[in-house]
Formats: structure tokens, sequence, C-alpha cells
């Protein structure tokens, strides 16, 4: 019997190795986590923020660097008193989630700037993971009297009008003591974390999927939501604070003397789906920026036009890899040396 035992845990486990290999060989590897992932502190005004002084951290296996000012590092930065002032605000798109310090659209465009423009900038990440337009707004509002600048670049994203957990009185923290997301808390240490199994990616996406089923759960309010997205059918109302976010910008930009600069990011759903800039979506944030006559990059219609796919994103993620930046990146460049002058 213990023999038995014995050849059918053996042969379960080169089954498994098997079928790691081949799913290997056919799809993309998942993303990994790396130890310790990014940390947050709790904010009076905007509930959460990067925490200051990480110098090894990690966004999956993206290496971070959180300087004292609490903002993610821009490698090649100028530190000149007479350098130009860029500030790229936003979520998780302008942070950067999952990839290195120097694979970020503030990184490459300042690198452009410093390669094709003949005066110094000093370009800022300020993006954290997770603000809506309110907290993205305020970091504007706090920080902009230090920071001077004479562009303010926002990275739209589509779900920036969503506000992350509950933000009713006596709302519980959104960070777990060690400060992390209490909705996204990383695997304790390196051990299994670092290998990325494939097969148990998938294994735990079927069991989550079975979970809704049994449950009636079903799936999240923001899958929900990106669905509704992409078919078009979001509400006119759900958009609001998007276009009193742009609004406020727009005043803040004329009052504190700055150019304002918009990047609509491109959706994957919206662009798997063959739709581009004719999708509900774009068309009413080109509308909305038109309006204000904020100048802007619309991802959305450059990633159709130019059949940018999959391979500009994180695998199994819908956010943009080094290479979606980079081209973004080279997209605004130009219009940004433009507001500068």
């Amino acid at each position: 019997m213990i023999k038995k035992l014995i050849a059918l845990f053996v042969s379960t486990v080169l089954s498994l190795i098997v079928a790691e290999f081949v799913l290997r060989s056919i799809f993309p590897t998942p993303l990994s986590f790396k130890s310790p992932q990014v940390r947050y502190v709790e904010h009076d005004a905007r509930r959460f923020a990067l925490m200051p002084g990480q110098d090894s951290a990690y966004s999956y296996s993206g290496a971070v660097t959180v300087g004292a000012d609490g903002f993610r590092l821009v490698p090649e930065s100028s530190h000149s008193d007479e350098a130009i002032g860029v500030m790229a605000i936003g979520d998780s798109f302008t942070f950067g989630m999952g990839v290195h310090d120097e694979e970020t659209w503030p990184a490459f465009l300042q690198v452009l700037l410093n390669e094709r423009v003949e005066a110094p900038f000093r370009v800022t990440n300020a993006g954290v993971i997770s603000y809506s337009v309110d907290q993205i707004l305020d970091v504007l509002t706090e920080h902009v009297g230090a920071l001077e600048p004479t562009v303010v670049i926002h990275g739209l994203y589509w779900n920036d009008y969503q506000v992350a957990g509950d933000t009713g009185p006596g709302a519980p923290s959104v960070l777990t003591p060690e400060g992390y997301f209490v909705w996204h808390v990383p695997p304790s240490s390196d051990g299994l974390a670092g290998v990325n199994s494939l097969l148990a990616y998938l294994g735990s996406n079927v069991l989550k999927y079975a979970w809704g089923i049994a449950t009636g759960l079903g799936a999240t309010g923001y899958e929900i939501e990106y669905r509704a997205l992409v078919s078009g059918e979001l509400a006119p109302e759900q958009w609001e604070p998007v276009e009193d976010f742009y609004r406020q910008l727009k005043a803040a930009g004329e009052a504190e003397g700055f150019e304002v600069y918009s990047v609509i990011m491109p959706v994957l759903g919206i662009l798997e789906s063959g739709q581009g800039a004719s999708h509900p979506y774009a068309e009413r944030m080109r509308a909305l920026l038109d309006s204000l006559e904020i100048p802007y990059l619309d991802g959305v219609g450059l990633w159709h036009e130019e059949g940018l796919g999959p391979d500009t994103f994180l695998p199994y993620n819908r956010h943009l890899n080094a290479k979606g930046y980079h081209r973004l990146a080279e997209a605004i460049w130009e219009d940004v040396a433009d507001l500068a002058r």
C-alpha cells in the first residue's frame, strides 16, 4: 500500500511538471512576486500614500524606489534649479505597476526629453496605485507649490472615477499593519511566491470561477463594470467625477501657471473587441478634453490605429508593460516639449 501511494505521488508530481512545461511552451508565464512589495502609509486626506524611503521594494517583480518625498524614482531626472518641471499624476498606469523604475512612461519621457530637447527637464512621477481622481487632485494640490511644474500630465484610465474600499463613516483602513492593501496582500516570502507557476495560476482562477458560481457571488463589482465599459454600457453619471476633475485641473493650471495635458490610456478589453477611437468611452473622453481645450493623446485610438496588441501589456494583466509605456512616451514627448516652451 505504501509503495502504491509513493508511486502515485511520484507520478502525480511528474505529471504536474510535464503539464507545467507544456503550458509554458504555449502560454506566457504570469507575473511573480518579489519581496518586499511596495508599501503604503495612512494619509489624512487621501486615506493612503506611498511609504517614503523605499529603496529596494517591488511591484510584482518590477523594482521600485520611492524617495523621501514619497514619489517613485524617475532615473536621469535633472536636479538643476533651471530644469523645467513636468509632473505626472495618475493611478497605477502612471505609477507603473509591475515594471521597473526606468520602465514607467514618466521615466521614458524623461529620457526622451533629455535626448531630444536642448533644455533640462525634471519629470516627477506622482502616480499612486488605486488612486481615484479625488485623490489624484489632492496630490496635485499638496505638491504643486513645491514642485512648480510647467506641465502637469494626467494618465487617465477608465476606472479613475472609482474609489478603492469603503469610504463611509467609520470605514476601516484599506491597509494592513504591514502597509499593504487589504485586497492585495502579497505572499509573505519569496519561497513558493517566487515560483510563478502557470498551472497554479490557471488552477486558482478556475477555483475562483467555480466559487463564484457555487456561492452566487459571481464576478467582482470591478469586473462587472469593466465588462459594462467594454460593451459601452456605463451610465453617463459615472463619468461625472472625471469631468469635475478635469474642470478643476484646468482651473488649477490657470491659477498656478502650468499647462495641462492628458493621456487616455489604452484599454485592453476595448482593443480586443475590435473597437478603437469609435468606442463610446474614447469618444466621451475626447469630447470632454476638447470642450475644455486640454491637449491629449488618445491612447485607445493610437493602439487601434497601429495594431498594438497584448504584447504591449503585462501577461494576464491589463496594465501596460515596458514596451507599451515606451510607445506612450514616444507619442507625447513632442507635445510636452511644445507645452513647456
